[in-house]
């Protein structure tokens, strides 16, 4: 075995459970929810009601993008389930990605390859290449999932998957050039983001407005040009598949020009005093400073923006027009405007949730790296160094939070006509379901770091409840006792007693184990 595929090896033992998930996930969500929309448009009315919407109001375009077609029932599966399947699978590839490049130096892995002569390119190319290949398994999985829906033939499941894959391709080849650009793996984390958002921003702004010229600037127009059939996305994926490759060959260029654990851009001098801290935790929250500021911003602006995005659905749904797929299922049952205050807090924590759990779940990669060695090599013990971070997570979760709430609360009223205190109870509300999600993380922590990857099973139940529980007619005691369906009742204050109980046991649990076992 050659040295890259031994280092392909590597990669994949190290991330076996989050590549596997990568995959299967977005397959066996599709095959669940493919077959729903066959029985919510099972007459030609509710068929024509639904895509009428979907072309004329402005909030569900600037969430799912343009419908394209004639607006069957395999379109809009594929319209308003792609959407969605592809923003997380960009947010997901892009941390796998930054994981596995700029992750891999910190963990000493890259340097020991390096050692034995594995090229600059090589190390850049090897983890592309896994990258790549979990990028088609997601496009099959998830195509072979649409062909459970009726109606839905070889050619549009193939269309599909392929839309995914190549939209999954460029954003893990984007995340590996920003990876050698930027100085440390926090910073190219948050770069990743940013671009993330940005494309996301170009995409809704060519769907909704006549500036179409900035299709061509965001990878995510591939999920909106699908058509069933699959003769219409040829251009895309062409363009698509040469944007992998500009990708790629920059990345390897740029890490032909950068030193291991450096970035080719050098960003800002540090400071030349020394960081006072007088304890661990006050350590914590000085370093989680940096990483947390752009979170407050991007929330707040997640807070006001969807809450003046839902203006024309709740409306819509107000005059009974808005019925079935994602959007309709969350908005029933309650006043609109109030439901999607819900709405926009299930998606807030879940984005919360996924910040903290990593945060926690990084305390795994510092014990294998040696920093936590380190630093409890200063006097102090493990048990501090977790729960200071638990503790720092779960505030920087509370100010997120609360945050999103400000935004969606100046709004609330004039947009969606509800109040501000709805805001407070549906968004601020959600946060016993973060505390509970970090306990599951901090436990795992506690018990072993090898375990840790499972604490995102949580966060995706947790979600697939919530979001997507209503339209797969799950039982309403699921629904009704799911983590993110308790904000404002009784069963907040036993998630955050679930939570602090087992942040307690994860807490107790690392005293009595070795480092790194």
């Amino acid at each position: 075995m050659t040295a890259p595929l031994r280092y392909a090896a590597v990669l994949l033992r190290e991330a076996r459970w989050p590549l596997a998930l990568f995959v299967l996930v977005p397959g066996l969500y599709t095959a669940a929810v493919g077959p729903s929309y066959a029985q919510t448009y099972a007459t030609p009315q509710a068929l024509a009601r639904a895509t009428a919407l979907a072309r004329d109001n402005l909030a569900l375009t600037l969430l799912y993008g343009r419908l394209e077609g004639s607006g069957t029932i395999p379109q809009i599966a594929e319209w308003e389930t792609g959407a969605l399947t592809t923003l997380v699978l960009a947010v997901v590839v892009m941390l796998l990605t930054t994981r596995l490049t700029r992750g891999a130096e910190d963990r000493g892995t890259a340097e020991l390859v390096r050692s034995c002569g594995l090229s600059p390119w090589a190390t850049v190319a090897v983890p592309a290449g896994v990258l790549l290949a979990a990028s088609g398994g997601v496009g099959v999985a998830a195509g072979l999932g649409l062909r459970g829906l009726e109606g839905v033939s070889m050619g549009d499941a193939a269309a599909y998957g392929m839309s995914l894959a190549v939209t999954t391709a460029i954003c893990a080849c984007a995340a590996v050039l920003v990876a050698q650009v930027m100085p440390t793996a926090a910073q190219a984390r948050g770069a990743s983001m940013s671009l993330l958002a940005l494309w996301f921003l170009l995409r809704a702004v060519s769907d909704a407005t006549p500036a179409t010229g900035l299709r061509w600037l965001s990878p995510f127009t591939l999920g909106t040009a699908v058509r069933c059939g699959g003769n219409a996305v040829g251009g895309e994926v062409l363009v698509g598949f040469g944007t992998v490759g500009v990708f790629l060959l920059a990345a390897g260029a740029a890490a032909t020009h950068r030193d291991l654990t450096a970035g080719l851009w050098r960003g800002p001098r540090p400071r030349s005093r020394h960081l006072r801290v007088r304890s661990i935790l006050g350590l914590e929250v000085r370093l989680a400073l940096p990483a947390l500021v752009p979170w407050v911003s991007g929330m707040g602006v997640l807070g006001a923006a969807f809450t003046a995005m839902g203006h024309g659905a709740v409306e819509t749904a107000r005059s009974g027009g808005l019925q079935g797929g994602v959007l309709g299922s969350q908005l029933a049952g309650l006043d609109p405007g109030r439901a999607f205050l819900r709405y926009l807090g299930i998606v807030a924590a879940l984005l919360v949730a996924a910040y903290v759990v990593a945060a926690i779940c990084r305390c795994g990669g510092e014990e294998s790296s040696g920093i936590l060695e380190q630093v409890i090599s200063t006097g102090n013990v493990v048990r501090q160094a977790l729960f200071s971070r638990a503790a720092t997570a779960l505030v920087s979760a509370l100010v997120l939070l609360a945050v999103t709430t400000a935004g969606a609360a100046a709004l609330a009223q004039s947009a969606l006509g509800g109040t501000p205190s709805d805001a407070l109870k549906e968004i601020l509300g959600q946060w016993p379901a973060v505390v509970a999600l970090a306990g599951v993380a901090v436990l795992l922590v506690g018990l072993a770091p090898r375990l840790v990857a499972l604490a995102w099973v949580g966060v995706a139940a947790a979600g697939a409840i919530a979001l997507v529980g209503p339209v797969l007619h799950l039982p309403s005691w699921v629904l009704e006792h799911g983590p993110l369906a308790q904000a404002s009742r009784a069963g907040s204050a036993v998630l955050a007693g679930v939570g602090v109980l087992l942040i307690a046991s994860g807490v107790y649990a690392v005293r009595h184990r070795d480092l790194s076992t």
